[in-house]
Parts: structure tokens; sequence; C-alpha cells
């Protein structure tokens, strides 16, 4: 019997939600009918290999164990940082809003950041946060990313150089990147991580802000989530023209906020009240940079 592709991905979700990476059993393979409905994204989660798999949950598990950081922190901030930086600097015109955020005496903190590509990540990090992370290396974050960064393992390879926890959107609460991140976050030592709760959106104009991010927020109610805005990005295409054309982009941090904040009597509209929250926080950003 045919579907919908709307009805499709419904179903879709639902099965995923039900039978998520890192809980008891695996995800259900995708039907042939299902293929055409869903993202890259969804059709290697509901294609991807039980090895493959436990091969994720392994990689996840090692993400923010002390060798892990140590390699992450000595590559990025301190070998390969500078460099990074430069081109960073060279290739944009940086505008940052709200940086003085960075000066408050936080040991970990959750960062949830606009995200429009896969490779866009490296321009907010090294903009903003590299030369605070020079003092307090553990600002430069484990990053949540999707499958883009995991499915082979060179990928994986580089994914656990540059702290890279994998995560499905859709795949529910249990999944291991989620997990491990929260593990991380109410652990002993000091950490950040970051997560688009958009996923990569592309020049899509709407964006919806997804649940993962409240998840560890509530999770972790006294860990401080900072807002994230990422202006003039969109449209940008990567290359040598880049470092002639020199487009602005502003970075802009929101007031920070903890998951203890959020209020409804339901958990799920605690959920929404603090995915509302970091688009307004986005908003605002937006708006004020506009005024600049």
């Amino acid at each position: 019997m045919s579907t919908t592709p709307s009805t499709s991905r419904d179903a879709t979700i639902a099965a995923v939600t039900a039978m998520a990476p890192g809980a008891a059993g695996t995800i259900p393979p995708a039907r042939p009918s299902e293929i055409g409905s869903l993202s890259s994204s969804g059709i290697f989660w509901r294609t991807v290999s039980p090895e493959s798999m436990a091969a994720i949950d392994r990689h996840n598990a090692r993400i923010g164990a002390r060798l892990q950081s140590a390699v992450q922190q000595l590559l990025l901030v301190y070998l390969a940082g500078p460099l990074i930086y430069l081109a960073v600097r060279l290739a944009f015109r940086i505008r940052l809003v709200g940086q003085d955020i960075l000066r408050e005496n936080f040991d970990r903190a959750i960062y949830a950041f606009r995200h429009y590509y896969e490779w866009d990540p490296f321009v907010p990090w090294f903009a903003a946060f590299w030369r605070v992370a020079l003092l307090r290396p553990h600002l430069h974050p484990k990053t949540l990313a999707g499958h883009f960064w995991i499915k082979t393992r060179i990928r994986r390879a580089f994914s656990y150089l540059a702290g890279v926890l994998a995560v499905t959107h859709g795949a529910g609460r249990n999944q291991s990147g989620l997990g491990r991140a929260s593990e991380l976050l109410s652990g002993g030592r000091p950490v950040t991580i970051a997560i688009a709760p958009t996923g990569p959106i592309r020049e899509s104009r709407s964006y919806e802000v997804k649940p993962g991010v409240a998840w560890l927020a509530l999770d972790n109610p006294d860990v401080p989530v900072i807002p994230v805005d990422v202006v003039g990005l969109q449209g940008v295409r990567p290359g040598l023209s880049l470092f002639w054309r020199r487009p602005v982009v502003m970075v802009a941090l929101g007031r920070p906020f903890c998951g203890r904040d959020a209020t409804g009597a339901r958990e799920e509209e605690r959920i929404s009240h603090i995915c509302e929250r970091i688009r307004e926080a986005w908003e605002r950003a937006e708006a004020k940079v506009g005024a600049l």
C-alpha cells in the first residue's frame, strides 16, 4: 500500500523513536516505500548495519575520555588552532556580539548554535571561542553532529580528533550520543557541549528547534545553555574566492539560561519552553546584529 511522504515520515519518526540507537534492540530496516520520503540522514540510520551501529556507539563512548580530550585540545586549540583561526579571519569579516559572556567563570555549558552546512561550525568556534580557549581549553566544545561525520571509518577518525558525537534527529532521548553528552556534563571535569538543534538548514528560511537540546538541559538543569546565533553564512560556498570576497559573518551569543528555569507542569511543556527560548534568543540576536 502506498503512503504519502508526510505519512511515511511520521511513521518513520515514530518507529525510530521507539527503537533508538543506544537502546535495547536495533532500528527497524526501511521499507522500499519509505526510502523516497526519507532524508539522507534518515536513510543512513534506517539502513545502517548492526556492526556499524556498534562501531558508532563505541566511537561515542570514547569522546570526552581523558586521552581524546587531550588530543582534541592539543590539535584544535594549540597546534592547528592558530592556522584555522587565521584562515577564518582572512576568509570572513567577523563581527562578535555578546562575547563578554565567555568571561563568566563556568566550567561547563551547552552551546545551542544556528547551523546551515556541515562545514560551518568551524566558523563560530574559531571566530568566537578560540582565543578564550587558549587559557580555558574546555570552552572548545564536543559537538553533537549527524551521520555525515561518522558514516565511514575515516570520518570517525576525524570526528575522534575533533570531539564529534554522533546523533540523529528523530531517534529519541536514549541514543548513545546524547547519553554520552549528558554523562560528560554531569561528570567531574570541565566540558562544553555544542548542539545544532535545527540540523543543517542550508538555504531554508524556516526551521524547527528540535528537542535534543532541551533533553540535555533538563537532564543537566544547572548547566547554562548559551544560544549562539550565526548570521551571514547562509548561501556562502566554501572556496578560495572567500579570501577576496570576505563576506561579513556575525556571531552573537545570547544570555545564558538553565534547564531549571523552564516552566510548565508537564515535561513536554518544559521542552517546548526551552526550544522557544532558544529561538527567541536567536531572533533577538539577529535583530541586534541588523541594527549594528
